[in-house]
């Protein structure tokens, strides 16, 4: 083997001391067991690092700036390029062709990014991920901070949560119960707090003989939860229904570690009866904080009255929106269970759902949803002749949706001059 690829696979004896300040604490046991308590092991470490004040850690001041939005602008196009470009050569089709302002573009970022050798580091394996490493723990240390400490203010018997399900990623969502998650919180508040108090003496300072295991953690561990939950500024959270008390969900086939309902799976939200590329969800369900009471006496909370039953859900066009309309009767494809795969296979058997079409757009509400995507559509087309009719008649509409206006403007903007008839 040659000797830069032996480099590729060396390590400094720094890691292997510390990977084995790691190794000598774990204990085994199921896997169910070992994720809680590294998980503590973690939270302990969040809590000093994370909850008692990011900016003044050693290795947070080492991290290399964010991009601004305009490397990441520069950034992407360089990516969508050379991704194209190399699917092009794997599939032996002829190379794609570009305009000289396009290649006097691509020029131009790449030597605004420090030359081809630092663009050929890129990888083009998987989508471009610029780097938001400052953003994403800073966000990430607030959000701890704020649910650590408690600083929820008034907690009321109810809450809502919202987010966007894009439809397109496939993969399976579920939502655990409200009792669950007031247990996990419950449960990582106290060993947290524990093993924080085994690693450090004093805020920012750890205990003699666990430096090197808080070392590994500051300088090799990835918080994976951050990078989740703080993700690009455009998509949004990669996971906008979870937060860091959250016991790490285990299931394989058809059993799971936790009481699961189903809420979207194989292209489509459990309720909503048409295929939309990406539907908003709004979930209003039982405030977990209140029934902390049960499981952390010590805090003194109010406990839920009533029994936790299944969420209410409702969907939105994210583009316009104007709310969807759900379906009735699906609680037994929802209701929480150890066995998700019955519920998943259920799901799978339904009929195909059906896309909006003009045929099927059959209220007003889902006829705007369809102007709107439509004209979203033609001005990514270019389709100058079909957008100004779609715009004029979500113009004469008197209740108009909002929102999408701005993005066919936008669309609009970039077609040629000849073409802008609209």
């Amino acid at each position: 083997m040659k000797g830069n690829l032996i480099s590729e696979f060396d390590f400094s004896k720094t890691l292997v001391t510390r990977f084995n300040a790691w190794q000598s604490q774990a204990k085994g046991g199921t896997l169910e067991e070992m994720m809680k308590r590294e998980q503590s092991l973690i939270t302990g470490w969040r809590i000093d690092r994370y909850a008692g004040g990011l900016k003044q850690v050693d290795f947070f001041t080492k991290l290399r700036p964010d991009m601004t939005e305009v490397e990441r602008d520069t950034w992407k196009r360089i990516h969508t390029r050379r991704s194209e470009d190399s699917a092009i050569t794997l599939k032996k089709k002829p190379p794609l062709i570009y305009t000289d302002a396009e290649n006097a573009q691509h020029e131009a970022d790449i030597a605004s990014v420090g030359g081809i050798q630092e663009v050929k580091k890129m990888h083009l394996e998987k989508d471009f991920d610029p780097r938001l490493d400052q953003r994403q723990l800073l966000n990430a240390a607030a959000e701890f901070r704020h649910d650590y400490r408690q600083e929820w203010g008034g907690v009321e018997d109810g809450f809502t949560v919202a987010g966007v399900v894009d439809m397109l990623l496939g993969g399976t969502v579920y939502l655990i119960n409200e009792e669950d998650e007031a247990e996990e919180y419950a449960y990582l508040y106290k060993e947290g707090t524990s093993r924080y108090q085994q690693m450090f003496s004093a805020p920012g300072k750890p205990k003699v003989g666990k430096e090197d295991l808080v070392a590994l953690f500051d300088d090799q561990v990835h918080d994976s939860r951050a990078w989740f939950m703080n993700s690009d500024p455009v998509m949004g959270p990669r996971e906008p229904f979870t937060d860091y008390f959250r016991i790490r969900l285990v299931h394989f086939d058809n059993e799971s570690n936790k009481q699961l309902s189903l809420l979207a799976t194989a292209g489509r939200v459990i309720g909503v009866g048409i295929a939309l590329a990406s539907i908003g969800l709004s979930i209003k369900k039982k405030d977990p904080r209140m029934l902390l009471g049960l499981f952390l006496p010590s805090l003194a909370r109010p406990v839920l009255s009533g029994k936790v039953g299944l969420p209410e859900i409702s969907a939105f066009d994210p583009l316009t929106g104007v709310a969807l309309p759900m379906l009735t009767n699906l609680d037994s494809l929802r209701s929480f269970t150890k066995e998700p795969g019955d519920m998943v296979a259920k799901v799978a058997a339904l009929p195909a759902l059906q896309p909006l079409t003009a045929a099927n757009a059959n209220t007003p509400a889902l006829q705007k949803i369809l102007v709107a995507h439509q004209a979203v559509e033609a001005a990514r087309k270019k389709d100058a002749s079909a957008l100004a009719s779609l715009v004029a008649k979500a113009a004469n509409d008197e209740d108009k949706p909002g929102g999408w206006m701005d993005m066919v403007a936008d669309q609009a903007g970039k077609l040629n001059s000849s073409e802008k008839t609209v």
